[in-house]
């Protein structure tokens, strides 16, 4: 039983981050709705919903973003409905787990944080350089939507070949389901909820960018991650080697034989100068844990 516990408490402290992530969306969630389940009750006019979207919602214009621009940080905490939480809970928790095996928690948070504001921003650009949202700028997003494609796409650039299962259709690799993702919320845009689906490609599109930076040898998330650091039981760093043709199952079997110090200095190394800057027995390390013969 105390073996048990302790297997659970690691569990939970290994992912501490995607798990706080989860916790602020639901807390906030139930706390909104029993308020306003209360207010219906007992006849009351109050929405403490339509309150939090008036001053926590991201509105399409760009001068009620100058005035409240809080906004872009706080829509992402917000929801519809129970299926619209629901989703993007489950989603983020797969994907959570998969990025930080590879990338750690820090950066699932930055990636997060940073997609979300991503997607917020492509939303306000497209409200006003479209002719189709002309007098729109009333429009509000609301959803951790953009925040988790963010992670997800940044997992599917990272593990392109890695093979997930799907209900009705098997197994499909992360690559293929993130391109039919991506045509989805395109082709959704003139069909209804088009400031979300903008919001999503935004995020998405944030996901991929980052970890191709990444793989040049340039994190564009570090500030983030400096400016809000944490202590955390979790890997310290990128958990991958920069190889375009990895195959991600191999990858996963074998990390485990890795010395993180060295993984870890080789690494930064990257971050600072690039690929090209290691020397071959440090390009034969990183070739060897990425599970090839």
């Amino acid at each position: 039983m105390k073996n048990l516990i302790q297997d659970i408490k690691s569990y939970f402290n290994n992912n501490m981050v995607l798990y706080r992530l989860v916790l602020i969306n639901v807390v906030v969630f139930i706390g909104v709705n029993f308020v306003d389940l209360f207010g219906f009750l007992f006849g009351l006019s109050f929405s403490l919903d339509k309150l939090l979207r008036l001053f926590f919602g991201l509105e399409a214009g760009v001068t009620n973003f100058i005035w409240k621009p809080w906004t872009i940080i706080t829509y992402m905490f917000l929801h519809d409905d129970i299926f619209h939480i629901l989703f993007n809970m489950l989603f983020l928790t797969w994907t959570g787990k998969l990025f930080s095996e590879y990338l750690g928690q820090q950066k699932l948070s930055a990636t997060y944080f940073l997609g979300g504001i991503a997607g917020g921003l492509f939303y306000i650009i497209a409200y006003q350089i479209f002719p189709a949202f002309t007098n729109h700028n009333q429009a509000i997003l609301i959803g951790a939507s953009a925040g988790v494609l963010a992670v997800f796409f940044a997992v599917a650039t990272l593990l392109p070949n890695y093979t997930t299962q799907l209900l009705f259709i098997g197994s499909i690799k992360l690559k293929f389901l993130a391109i039919i993702m991506f045509l989805l919320y395109a082709f959704s845009i003139p069909s209804g909820n088009a400031g979300g689906h903008i919001a999503h490609i935004g995020g998405a599109l944030f996901g991929f960018v980052s970890i191709k930076f990444l793989q040049s040898g340039t994190d564009i998330t570090k500030w983030f991650t400096k400016l809000f650091s944490f202590k955390s039981k979790s890997h310290k760093n990128l958990k991958v080697a920069y190889r375009s043709n990895e195959n991600a199952d191999d990858i996963y079997l074998n990390k485990q034989r890795m010395t993180q110090e060295n993984l870890d200095r080789i690494l930064d190394k990257i971050n600072r100068s690039g690929f090209d800057s290691l020397t071959t027995d440090e390009k034969e390390f990183l070739y060897k844990a990425s599970g090839k013969n």
